[in-house]
């Protein structure tokens, strides 16, 4: 039997199955690279469509269908999707606060609490000494004040925030310094109004005002309750690393975990009484 010359035998298809990533063959066959450049290419993996950005990305982000984890899942990074527990390994962000729990904290940010609850402590007692108590005072108040600064200054350098600018999330945790009130005044403070008053009932006036002002108790109540705080989480960042890194291996995971959660409650006690972010000020 003549086969005719026109029919040419079916070859059977090696493309990959629909779980794996493709990349259009023109695209692929011009510029030579895995990932693509239309917005209207996706990945499906799971049946979950995930749409690329305008530009090509370095490390598509990749999340399971039904997950709740705040860490996502880059493809290409030798991560195991059914192995949620050891996942927490790669969170950059919970070694950070690893790291800013066991050093950084010890040294600058409790020393900051302790200053605020000793000098609290003592400050009413300069009262006794009216010629120098009242300026030292004024500077107790003022370093409380302070204070406050530095600590977002501290938790914003070295944790940074913990989630995407896309997530809702990401709002709760836009710390900087310049969202927070001054360290000198207060608002309408009359410190620098009515001149024709003699400048000591002025001076009173405006310690009295800083000294009552609604901030600068709430700073000094968080000093107290974020020294604490910061104990409890020294202790169980230190615990759980020397057990992770000697013997047992297998709690090297919950580490960057259990500092992830306690940075994020010392950043929600932060914002509840000192404040700084950049949604919540007044601006």
């Amino acid at each position: 039997m003549k086969i005719p010359q026109d029919t040419k035998t079916p070859v059977p298809s090696n493309s990959p199955p629909s779980s794996h990533i493709e990349a259009p063959p023109a695209y692929a066959e011009a510029s030579g690279s895995l990932y693509p450049q239309s917005q209207d290419t996706a990945i499906h993996i799971n049946e979950v469509v995930i749409p690329y950005p305008h530009h090509p990305p370095h490390a598509p982000v990749l999340y399971t269908q039904g997950s709740n984890d705040d860490v996502p899942l880059q493809v290409g990074k030798g991560r195991n999707l059914g192995r949620p527990y050891l996942c927490w390994i790669y969170d950059s962000f919970g070694w950070r606060a690893a790291g800013y729990f066991i050093i950084l904290n010890p040294l600058i940010g409790m020393f900051l609490d302790l200053w605020c609850f000793a000098s609290f402590i003592t400050a009413f007692g300069l009262f006794a000494f009216p010629p120098l108590g009242l300026p030292i005072f004024l500077l107790f108040v003022y370093s409380w004040r302070a204070s406050a600064h530095a600590r977002v200054w501290l938790y914003h350098v070295s944790l940074g925030n913990p989630y995407h600018p896309d997530d809702p999330r990401y709002r709760e945790y836009a710390f900087g310094t310049r969202y927070l009130p001054s360290i000198t005044r207060v608002h309408d403070d009359p410190l620098d109004d009515d001149g024709d008053r003699h400048w000591f009932p002025r001076f009173m006036n405006h310690i009295w005002r800083i000294s009552t002002d609604v901030w600068t108790l709430k700073v000094v109540a968080c000093g107290i309750a974020n020294f604490f705080w910061s104990v409890l989480a020294l202790m169980c960042a230190t615990l759980f690393f020397s057990f992770g890194v000697s013997f047992m291996i297998c709690l090297l995971p919950l580490v960057p975990f259990l500092c992830r959660v306690l940075a994020l409650v010392q950043g929600k006690l932060i914002r509840a009484l000192i404040g700084g972010v950049k949604y919540d000020a007044k601006l």
